[in-house]
């Protein structure tokens, strides 16, 4: 009986054992856009029909577009990073601090050299960012 029990008590910790998940790392896949892998500098923004050149406020705006799925980005002198990911024509922000809750960009243009962006506010508001590839 007690090898019974000894027979049994090792079948079954290696059933337990053997049914134990693993963890499995997890990999972001490279973001595949004309977007990711550069650095977009602002070239004009435009409200209600009038565009504006970059003023001493926004004229270091950037936004950076990573093929990991990050992102970092200044707008109007505040720097932010997070995630991204694009989703029909809407880019996704997800910051990694608190500095701005999560935010989208509807993509207007997009080619290897010129980036528009269409940002609305809760207010109705909306304002149209081009950028240039640097």
């Amino acid at each position: 009986m007690k090898q019974f029990v000894i027979i049994f008590a090792f079948l079954f910790s290696f059933t337990a054992s053997a049914q134990t998940k693993k963890p499995v790392a997890k990999t972001t896949p490279p973001v595949t856009s004309n977007l990711a892998g550069k650095t977009w500098k602002i070239k004009t923004s435009e409200e209600f029909g009038v565009e504006k050149t970059p003023t001493e406020k926004n004229k270091e705006d950037f936004i950076s577009l990573k093929t990991d799925g990050s992102f970092s980005l200044k707008r109007e002198g505040v720097a932010v990073d997070g995630a991204w990911k694009k989703t029909g024509a809407y880019i996704y922000f997800t910051p990694t601090t608190k500095v701005v809750p999560a935010f989208n960009y509807k993509v207007v243009k997009s080619d290897d050299a010129v980036l528009q962006f269409d940002w609305r506010e809760d207010a109705g508001l909306h304002t149209l960012y081009t950028f240039e590839a640097k």
